[in-house]
This record gives C-alpha cells, sequence and structure tokens, in this order.
C-alpha cells in the first residue's frame, strides 16, 4: 500500500504541474461561451473574451474540415426550460455547424437545448457536458466518428440516424463509430442512445455508463437501440460492445408503464449485428415487464449477443420477433440470471445457449447451476457475491464457479466480494465491481481564505458532487507552500510521502458538504499554504477530480 500512495502522490504532483501548463494553451479554433461573465459583443476568443449565450455561439461559430471548431463551455445552465402540462418539460432548439465539437468542464454546464449536430463533418465530439438531447441526423459519404465522454444526459438522450448519401456509390458503405465512455443517462423519454442506420458499417463501444430511470410513460425505453436496414442493397453491419454499464429502471408506483429494455435490436434485409455484453448489471423488482434483450428481424437479418460476466434480474427475452428467414442467436457464460424464464412473443425463437452461468429456471449447459446466487450488499451495490472470508455466513455457489482463471478474464483485479478482494484463482460468475460507472464526481471548495494559527486544528469544508456515478474513490490531501510539497497526514504535514488518504464509496447522484479535520504543526513555516484535494479512482489510479483552496497559517 505504501508504494501505491507513494506513486498516486507522485501522479498527483504531475497533474499539478500540467494543469498550469495546460491553461497557457490556447488553439486556434477554440471558442468560449461563460453564462455568468460573458457577452456576446465579445470576440469569443478567449475565457476573458466569452460570449455569454449558447444561440449567439451556434451562430458566430466559424468551423471547416481544415480547422475544426471546439466550443468550451463554463460551469452554468444555458438556455431556457419550458413547462407544458400534457408534454412536461419543452426545450428550444440549437443547430451546429459541421466539424463542431463541444467541451464542458469537472462541474457540469448544463445545455438545456434540442442540439442538432451536422453529420457531414467527419468527427463531433461532446465531453465534461449537461445535456438534454442530441440529435446527428443526415446522409454521409464519408466515416464519421463521434465520441462521448464524461457526458450527462438529463431528459432526453442521443439520437444518431445515418444513411448514404443519394449519388454516392462507394466501394465500402462508409463506417459509424460510436464511443460512450463514462456517461450518465437520467430520466429518458425515449432511447437513452438510438442508433438508426441505413447502408453503414457501424461499430458501438458503451462502457463506464450507468443508465438510470427511463421515462416509459411515454413509450419504450431501452438503453441502447440499434435500428438496421439494408439501404441501397449495400447491406448493413454492426459491432457493439456493452462494458461496464449498470441499468436501473423505474420502479413503477402507479402509473401503467410500458417494457424497458438495456438492449432492443431491430434488423431487416441482409443486415447484421454482433453485440457484446460483458460485466453489465441490469436489475429492477419488476421482473415480469423489463427485459435484457428485445429483437424485431425480418428478411435474412442476422444477429448474435454474447452474456460475459454480467448480471441480471430481469428475464433475457421477454419479446423476440423473428420473421422470414432471419436469426437471433444469444449466447451467456459466467453469468447470473435471475428473472423468469425466456419467452417469445411471435415468430421463430432464438437460439439461446449457456454455460457457467446461474440461473433460477432450468437452463441446460456445461457448468450451469440453478441455485439461488446469495446476493450481498456493499459498498457499492446490492449483487456483490455472499462469502465467508468478507462476513458472510455462506459463501454463494456462484463463486470459483466459472470458465476461465479470473487472472485471464475481461474483470482481472476487480471484486466480487464486499470486501473488495480480487476475485483470484477461478472465476466468480456475475457482476464484478471496481471500475468507475458513471459521470465524474468532483471536489471544490467554497471560494474563501482560510486563516489558522499554528499549532491549531483546521476545518476544511468541501463540497463533493455527483450527477450519477459509481465508484470506490481514494481522496488525498496535500499543501504547497511556495516550491514545497508537503504531504499531509493524521500525524501532522511531512515532505515523506506517506500522505492523508481515504477510501470511500460514491454512489448515485448528490450534492453535500463534508468537514475535513486536520492538525497543523507548531514547527511549519508561517505564510500562504495551499491545499489540495484529489479523488482518485481506486482501482485504476487516475485522478478524477482536483480542488484547491488557500490557508494562511499565522504565527503561534
Amino acid at each position: 500500500m505504501a508504494t501505491r500512495l507513494a506513486l498516486t502522490t507522485t501522479v498527483v504532483t504531475a497533474v499539478l504541474v500540467c494543469v498550469f501548463a495546460a491553461a497557457a494553451v490556447l488553439l486556434a479554433r477554440d471558442y468560449y461561451v461563460d453564462c455568468n461573465n460573458g457577452s456576446d459583443d465579445n470576440s469569443g476568443l478567449s475565457w476573458e473574451e466569452a460570449w455569454e449565450t449558447m444561440e449567439y455561439t451556434a451562430e458566430a461559430v466559424e468551423s471547416t474540415e481544415a480547422d475544426p471548431a471546439m466550443i468550451n463551455v463554463a460551469p452554468g445552465e444555458y438556455g431556457d426550460v419550458y413547462w407544458d402540462p400534457y408534454m412536461g418539460n419543452m426545450y428550444g432548439y440549437l443547430s451546429l455547424p459541421p466539424w463542431t465539437s463541444i467541451r464542458g468542464s469537472v462541474r457540469c454546464a448544463n445545455l438545456n437545448y434540442i442540439i442538432g449536430m451536422d453529420p457531414t463533418g467527419t468527427t463531433i465530439a461532446l465531453s465534461d457536458i449537461g445535456l438534454v438531447d442530441v440529435w446527428i441526423h443526415g446522409d454521409i459519404s464519408r466515416d464519421i466518428n463521434i465520441d462521448l465522454d464524461n457526458c450527462r444526459f438529463f431528459y432526453y438522450g442521443l439520437s444518431v440516424e445515418l444513411g448514404v448519401l443519394n449519388g454516392d456509390e462507394p466501394c465500402a458503405p462508409p463506417a459509424l463509430v460510436l464511443s460512450v465512455t463514462d456517461c450518465r443517462f437520467g430520466l429518458v423519454a425515449g432511447a437513452h442512445i438510438g442508433v438508426d442506420v441505413s447502408g453503414l458499417r457501424t461499430e458501438i463501444n458503451v462502457c463506464n455508463t450507468w443508465f438510470d430511470w427511463p421515462d416509459n410513460r411515454r413509450g419504450h425505453s431501452p438503453c441502447l437501440r440499434i435500428r438496421q436496414s439494408d439501404g441501397q442493397g449495400l447491406g448493413s453491419s454492426c459491432e457493439a460492445r456493452l462494458s461496464n454499464c449498470v441499468g436501473t429502471f423505474w420502479p413503477g408506483g402507479d402509473f401503467v408503464f410500458s417494457p424497458t429494455d438495456f438492449l432492443s435490436i431491430e434488423g431487416d434485409g441482409g443486415t447484421h449485428c454482433d453485440v457484446a455484453i460483458s460485466n453489465c448489471l441490469v436489475f429492477n423488482s419488476r421482473t415480469e415487464i423489463d427485459r435484457l434483450i428485445k429483437a424485431k428481424l425480418s428478411g435474412e437479418a442476422e444477429c448474435t449477443v454474447n452474456v460475459q460476466s454480467s448480471s441480471s434480474v430481469v428475464p433475457i427475452v421477454v419479446d423476440s420477433d423473428i420473421q422470414d428467414e432471419a436469426q437471433l442467436t444469444i449466447v451467456c457464460s459466467d453469468s447470473i440470471l435471475i428473472a423468469s424464464s425466456p419467452s417469445v412473443i411471435s415468430g421463430t425463437p432464438p437460439a439461446i445457449s449457456s454455460h457457467h452461468t446461474c440461473a433460477n429456471w432450468n437452463v441446460e449447459g456445461p457448468g450451469n447451476i440453478e441455485t439461488n446466487p446469495l446476493f450481498a450488499t456493499g459498498a457499492l451495490g446490492e449483487h456483490y457475491l455472499s462469502h465467508v472470508d468478507s462476513g458472510q455466513a455462506t459463501t454463494s455457489l456462484c463463486v470459483d464457479a466459472g470458465s476461465i482463471l479470473a487472472s485471464e478474464s475481461t474483470v482481472a483485479g476487480l471484486t466480487t466480494r464486499t470486501d473488495h478482494q480480487p476475485d483470484t484463482g477461478v472465476l466468480d460468475m456475475g457482476l464484478h465491481y471496481g471500475r468507475k460507472i458513471g459521470r465524474d464526481p468532483y471536489v471544490e471548495f467554497p471560494p474563501l481564505i482560510r486563516f489558522v494559527t499554528a499549532g491549531e486544528d483546521l476545518a476544511l469544508e468541501v463540497i463533493l458532487s455527483s450527477h450519477g456515478v459509481m465508484m470506490l474513490a481514494d481522496i488525498y490531501l496535500a499543501a504547497a507552500y511556495g516550491d514545497q510539497l508537503f504531504y499531509l497526514s493524521d500525524d501532522g504535514w511531512t515532505q515523506t510521502p506517506s500522505p492523508w488518504m481515504r477510501t470511500a464509496p460514491i454512489v448515485g447522484q448528490f450534492g453535500g458538504d463534508y468537514t475535513v479535520s486536520l492538525h497543523v504543526p507548531e514547527n511549519i513555516p508561517t505564510g500562504t499554504y495551499t491545499i489540495y484535494m484529489a479523488l482518485i479512482d481506486h482501482y485504476a489510479g487516475d485522478l478524477v477530480s482536483l480542488a484547491s483552496t488557500q490557508v494562511e497559517v499565522l504565527p503561534a
């Protein structure tokens, strides 16, 4: 552990240097908008000259293939929200030119618009931003990359509808590459992520993402929906991967809801789709309504879904409409599937096979078991496995029951135990906790200078905010005095790398005020200190959030 602490502190120190150095860099096509301090009469080319509104920014920004634009957005609320008694929240529309991307900040900047983005540019990137709805619709003749990183969708979702530009006859269909990482999708009226493509090659990667509370009172609300059509006879192929994701569904209440799906697939003609679901958790109490997979295939469409090292307490398939010569194949391994058995609404039943899987209904295959998995509640959730070595009365039969060694799996180093000891030996079945899921939380200090007398205790107020995350965080404190860096520990301030550190779970959506008590030694130099607090991902070792504040140490 001492080696880890020293290494992580070195990383934090290096990050501080990079942060200050990067502040001086200005990219040629960077634009800036700040709803609290900007003005639309400014140039928009620096934070000091930031524009005020997104409406003006959308009209004024210049972006070309040779010189694409990045819009930097300061924290705040942009755009108006209108309330309709029949439709709920209503938002304005904002259209951005091609070759334009948006970047926010660790503290959330919320864009209260339905945003239309032109797909004729080959790259669209959205990062560190709060969003209502993003539409990327149109026909393309070239490959396109769409990247979402650390974003929060708080009402609708991402809608991508693309086809091949009329009149173009490419040697191969253009490709769509969609990457969604570290995001959180909230109350959604429709698909969280909807991908409708015609005649394209498509690659979808969704990882470390939290799907929460779909508003299915307005209709079918899948977490990921893939719709493919043949389009100009070019064929359409898709490879999709959902890894380290959580789907939690609306608990019901007094309303009559439509079903909610983790994955919804539709295809016709000669379309082909391969989907991998790896280390995902899908759960809710409405097991008779919600489902892991919904499929509607026709013509000669083919789809294969592989479910690996995942836990689901909703049925595998409750709605499977397979027509003509279409085929749906589902393969489950090293997973826990607790719900009613699969059923089919119409058409040809899917081909379902499994091995080394736990289910509470009779499922045939090598290594399968029909039993209660004995879930246990721990720091990050309710789907750990019971284990006598971590304090439970009984060890789950899912422990050491997988098909390969844990060290050779995609969840190596992660855990199914409430004491967070890593899985070793033969792989455990089901979800493994550890990797961060959802949008990054952040810490900040209230904007004031604190005074403390040397030899006395210092109470630091800290604000911790989360817009939907599940992670185990290591929290570090350090103090900078001139060119010296002091490490804070419970025994005092030292230049020996043995910092103050706490490991804490951060789960859900919240904002809270916390107090950290520190003792200020009598023998340290008096003057102004900068106190840094860092959130480090316990498993990955990545810096998630960094905050600083000024402390004036007075002589005793």
